[in-house]
């Protein structure tokens, strides 16, 4: 990690590039969550943000403290709210005004900072599950979308959604205890 925020000093735009190659996807889904009833050209313009915020501030980078991924989730996340606050100061109603009027469900940005270990671990662990089930959880617990929008985004049914949200969150469960004895930490993430 260390050697990424070197990079991005000394040669910003491949560190750029390997960054949205790597993380581009990530990104596109968290805004993606956020931005859901916006328009395609609002999305990509916040993604283009979160990846424009790190190339101008690279010089005060510091990856040594947490995850590259859990600091441009952070970004993104960030971006996306801040693209909804302007798009409701201008009153632009994107397709989802329900997710507008709701921004106080989302938690603040000293909730989010996921800037420890830990963290980053239960983000690993959530990806490494595969399909649907990390998209599932993510969904469910880092971006607060109720079962029926899951239901809805994955082409499920909201009771397929639930029981897969339980099965992987018992599985998730085990893999952290293997992971890392201190299993109380994950509960209280949830």
């Amino acid at each position: 990690m260390e050697e990424l925020s070197e990079k991005l000093r000394e040669h910003p735009e491949a560190a750029l590039q390997a960054m949205i190659r790597d993380y581009g996807a990530l990104v596109l889904f968290v805004v993606r969550g956020i931005l859901s009833g916006c328009p395609a050209e609002d999305v990509e313009e916040c993604v283009s943000d979160t990846f424009l915020y790190i190339y101008e501030n690279r010089q005060r980078l510091d990856f040594r403290r947490g995850s590259v991924k859990a600091y441009l989730c952070t970004v993104a996340r960030s971006k996306a709210l801040d693209r909804v606050r302007r798009l409701r100061r201008e009153r632009i109603e994107p397709k989802e005004p329900e997710q507008l009027r709701n921004l106080s469900a989302y938690p603040s940005a000293e909730e989010i900072a996921l800037s420890n270990v830990e963290r980053e671990t239960l983000i690993d662990g959530i990806l490494a599950l595969g399909e649907p089930d990390s998209r599932i959880l993510l969904c469910r617990y880092y971006l607060n979308m109720r079962t029926a929008e899951i239901a809805a985004l994955l082409g499920m049914r909201e009771n397929s959604v639930d029981q897969r949200a339980r099965r992987a969150l018992k599985k998730l469960a085990i893999q952290m205890k293997g992971a890392d004895s201190n299993a109380e930490s994950l509960e209280s993430a949830f």
